[in-house]
Parts: C-alpha cells; sequence; structure tokens
C-alpha cells in the first residue's frame, strides 16, 4: 500500500513504482503466490529504504532504519517503543501536509474558476468597446473633433488593458498558490527530517546505553565464572595437596614400621 508518509517522504516517480510494487502485491495475493507476496514487499521496502525508511509489514508504518546488530532484548523494546512514535510523529507531520495541499487544491479551483470570469467579462468588455467603436457609439456628436480618434483608441487601448490584467492577475494567483505549495511541502520534510534526526539521537543513545549495560552484565558474568572456577581449581589443589599428604604421611608410616621391624630383627639376632 502507498501510505500518507510515503506520499511525503517519496517524489512523483518513487509513488509510481510503489504503486505498481502495491498492484504486483495485490495480485500475488489473490492468486495465493506467497513467493509473489514476498518478492513485491522486498522490492517496496527497499524503495522505501532508499528514503530512509521501512514501512513495516503492512506498509503502513515509519521505522528508522539502524545498523544495529546483537542488540540487547532491552534495546529491542525500547527501539520498537521509538518506531510507534516515529510513525504516531510521522503520520501527523503528512497528515498536516496533505491538508494544506487539499485546501491549496480548493484555492486553485477557486481561482482559475475566478480568473476565467474574470478574463470571460474583461473580453466580454472589450468586444463591446470594439463594437461600440465599430458602430461610431464612441464618439457620437464628436465626429469631427479631433479628440474623436483620441477617445477611440483610449477605450479600446483601456479595453485591452483590462483583459491582459485580468490575465495577469490568475497568473500572479497561480504562482503564490505553486509557491504556496513549495513552502508546505518543504516545512513538512523539514519537520520530518527533524523528527528522523531527534528519533535517531534517541536510538543511537539508547544502543551505546543498552550496549553498556549489557557488556557490564557480561563481564560481570565473566567474573563470576571465572571466581568460580578459582574458587573450584584452588579447592582441587588443597584437595589434592590433602591427597599427597595423606598418601606421604602413609609411605612415611610404613617406612617407619618397616625400620621397626628390622630393628627388632637385627635386636632378636644378637640375642641369639
Amino acid at each position: 500500500m502507498i501510505s500518507t508518509v510515503d506520499k511525503l517522504l517519496l517524489n512523483s516517480d518513487q509513488q509510481a513504482e510503489l504503486a505498481e510494487y502495491t498492484r504486483a502485491y495485490n495480485a500475488a495475493q489473490a492468486a495465493g503466490d506467497q513467493a509473489g507476496m514476498a518478492l513485491a514487499h522486498q522490492r517496496a521496502e527497499a524503495l522505501r529504504a532508499s528514503a530512509g525508511y521501512s514501512g513495516g509489514d503492512a506498509g503502513d508504518r515509519f521505522m528508522l532504519l539502524t545498523n544495529a546488530q546483537n542488540a540487547s532484548d532491552g534495546y529491542t523494546g525500547y527501539e520498537k517503543l521509538v518506531n510507534d512514535i516515529a510513525t504516531g510523529g510521522m503520520n501527523a507531520i503528512a497528515a498536516g501536509y496533505h491538508q494544506q495541499m487539499a485546501q491549496l487544491d480548493m484555492q486553485r479551483s477557486a481561482m482559475e474558476a475566478q480568473g476565467a470570469q474574470n478574463q470571460a467579462a474583461a473580453r466580454s468588455a472589450a468586444w463591446n468597446t470594439q463594437r461600440l467603436a465599430a458602430d461610431g457609439l464612441l464618439t457620437r456628436g464628436l465626429e469631427n473633433t479631433g479628440i474623436a480618434d483620441v477617445i477611440t483608441a483610449t477605450a479600446l487601448n483601456q479595453a485591452a488593458a483590462n483583459a491582459y490584467r485580468a490575465l495577469l492577475d490568475q497568473q500572479q494567483d497561480l504562482r503564490e498558490n505553486d509557491a504556496a505549495r513549495l513552502d508546505a511541502r518543504a516545512d513538512a520534510m523539514e519537520d520530518a527530517a527533524h523528527l528522523q534526526s531527534e528519533l535517531g539521537t534517541l536510538l543511537a543513545d539508547a544502543y551505546q546505553s543498552f550496549y553498556e549495560k549489557d557488556a557490564d552484565r557480561k563481564q560481570e558474568q565473566l567474573l563470576r565464572q571465572w571466581s568460580t572456577k578459582s574458587d573450584l581449581a584452588l579447592q582441587d589443589m588443597k584437595n589434592q595437596a590433602a591427597e599427597k599428604k595423606q598418601e606421604k604421611d602413609y609411605y612415611y608410616t610404613l617406612a617407619l614400621q618397616q625400620l621397626k621391624r628390622q630393628w627388632e630383627l637385627e635386636d632378636q639376632a644378637k640375642a641369639r
């Protein structure tokens, strides 16, 4: 679909291209062609991406494009909230712009209708003046005076000037209407760019914050794991030392017993 945001952020050629993708999507949907629907949506999203945004799954949203990768769950939730705000804000800007354009369209139609009436009236007056001049009614009673030709020329010139003025007035009104259209679009695009910049900054700051918190959390987990492993290693060393001590004590006791036994045997031999 073509949203109000698309109509604001995309130029006429891009809107025409998006309309083709929309028709292709609808045709594929009617035929139950899932692959065709996916391809049309992909192409529509690529077109929107060239203007720096995504329309979401249905093409009716405004979602900022970011390069965030491996983001934490906290950032993902925050990004969704920001994109909800972005959609509402951009829709409001687009709606305001289209309302202004609708008013300017009505104004232009009224100007064109009034201009046509004014020109028709001016032409009619010019034709009447010409007929009066041709019939000599403009200078009746002054035919043989020196000002007859001046009166006729002045009247004809004034009638022609009035017709031309009516045309110029309409052209001026239409130029002002065109200028108002350009100003309305420029203002809307400026508001859209400001909103996109502000929300982009929010996302960038949030990503940095969540990244740092996630990094701190991971570092803390690593420290805990390292501490646990160190404790286990130390305990293992203590156990091994205890086992070696027990083994040493065993062999030491055994050696003493063997020496004692040997001394007893030597004493017995001497006694015989």
